[in-house]
């Protein structure tokens, strides 16, 4: 790290986040907002975070008042955990968590009352009108959670690994509601070598698990695996689209953007794309 310096240029800008009208930049140190229209700059935001790039995940609350950083620390003196930003004031108010956040992973309800963040001993849920825990829903030793996503009513979507010294990753997609714990554990294939990610249609009704090799879709009304397809590719980024009839897949070893038919359970087009392509947003 102390060796190889140019890591903060390259890295210096690698989150977004939006409200109806600004959007935010998230760097290294501080947050550029924008004009969502006109791509204005309206001025920066500085926090006390320096998190890990392509590790962070951050939320906006329906009423665009409050943004929520969740990232790990980078560097011996860097400060890991939930940042809560004021968006009116311009500020950060707190830091949640400090040093406990383990993947930068966070969720947040649809009505913005709770975000879900990974932590060491499991899933932290915080009141977002307190900013306080609410309640921590704990998971087995040494399983931890490698993507997080929030379904409608208070569900919550998680891809977790177990993991120790003497094993190798055993994977399990888990749906979770808030005040009833894990309602349902799906296996999936072990293997240390492939990511998984949760991708969720506009209407909540169908959720993918994406990796290892297939795409799995899940209907949430009857929490049951509806298909698998075959999936021949390492993925990293994704997204759906708006519709939720596409999704775009980035096969990260063949620099290229797969574009997934949702209702023909199959590739319908290949977009090549240059080295370190890290994330994809759809609008």
């Amino acid at each position: 790290y102390d060796s190889y310096k140019p890591i903060k240029e390259i890295f210096a800008e690698f989150g977004v986040a939006a409200s109806d009208n600004v959007l935010y930049e998230i760097g290294l140190s501080q947050i550029s907002c924008y004009d969502i229209s006109t791509f204005k700059a309206l001025g920066d935001i500085e926090y006390d975070g320096q998190p890990v790039p392509r590790r962070i995940r951050s939320k906006t609350t329906p009423n665009g008042k409050k943004l929520y950083i969740g990232a790990p620390g980078w560097g011996k003196e860097a400060t890991g955990g939930l940042f809560v930003i004021d968006l009116d004031q311009k500020k950060q108010l707190k830091i949640l968590e400090e040093n406990k956040i383990n993947t930068g992973l966070i969720g947040m309800s649809d009505d913005g009352k709770y975000v879900y963040t990974a932590v060491i001993d499991g899933l932290k849920i915080i009141n977002t009108d307190t900013d306080s825990e609410y309640k921590t829903i704990r998971l087995t030793e040494h399983e931890h959670i490698q993507d997080i996503i929030a379904g409608e009513n208070y569900t919550i979507y998680l891809i977790t690994y177990h993991y120790d010294s003497d094993s190798s990753k055993d994977y399990k997609f888990r749906v979770v509601y808030l005040n009833k714990g894990i309602l349902k554990t799906i296996n999936l294939t072990s293997d240390e070598y492939k990511v998984f990610r949760l991708l969720l249609n506009s209407g909540g009704r169908y959720l993918y698990i994406i990796g290892n090799e297939k795409i799995v879709k899940f209907d949430t009304s009857t929490l049951s695996v509806e298909s698998e397809k075959a999936f021949p590719y390492w993925a990293a980024g994704a997204a759906i689209s708006p519709d939720g009839k596409l999704l775009f897949v980035q096969a990260l070893k063949e620099n290229k953007v797969i574009v997934y038919d949702t209702e023909k359970g199959a590739a319908i087009k290949e977009i090549p794309f240059k080295k370190d392509l890290y994330d994809i947003l759809v609008k």
